[in-house]
């Protein structure tokens, strides 16, 4: 039983952490290799970071108008959220470093970035509102804090992304339009 529960639990952690990575090594590559892995580390921080951080005022928010499930129903949902957004982005992967190794300006980068990030934590948020919340009635009374924990979770997720392609060298989304990449 308990090498069964390592290993469900292992697998869960390892797409977790390596789609978020291997997004991030894509595209951290047209700035080199320090700046591969430095997005790598960046983009998993900040993906699995700021999940653990807001997953508890999830709680709180569903607690105070009564709608919360277990404690345990909501490490579990959470934990499965971060597995399913983590295979997308695997999945995701190979289109993504195409696109980012033929493109000719950083703005390719940022809106690849911002969305194939977006897409996973779209599918993510689904999927844990559709595992937190089995019930009509219990949807209905979580959507509206589901939806305000949503929206300031995917704010600050974007927020501390366009900050980590700011150091990485993608400058900002007016530079990357108005100065194109020299590869020519």
């Amino acid at each position: 039983m308990t090498r069964t529960l390592v290993a469900t639990h292992g697998r869960t952690a390892l797409l977790a952490i390596a789609g978020p990575a291997v997004i991030g090594a894509a595209l951290g590559m047209p700035f080199g290799l320090s700046k591969l892995l430095a997005e790598a580390g960046m983009v998993t921080a900040i993906v699995v970071g700021l999940s653990v951080f807001m997953i508890p005022a999830l709680y709180i928010g569903t607690t105070l108008i009564g709608a919360a499930p277990s404690a345990d129903r909501v490490g579990a949902s959470a934990a499965s959220a971060l597995r399913a957004g983590g295979t997308l982005l695997l999945g995701l992967a190979p289109a993504t470093v195409f696109l980012i190794a033929t493109s000719q300006t950083r703005l390719v980068v940022w809106a690849l970035g911002f969305l194939v990030l977006a897409a996973s934590m779209l599918a993510s948020l689904r999927i844990l509102f559709s595992d937190l919340f089995t019930t009509s009635a219990a949807r209905l009374r979580a959507l509206p804090v589901f939806l305000v924990w949503s929206v300031v979770s995917l704010g600050l997720g974007a927020h501390l992304f366009a900050r980590s392609l700011e150091r990485s060298g993608a400058t900002t989304i007016a530079q990357s339009v108005i100065e194109p990449d020299d590869k020519e």
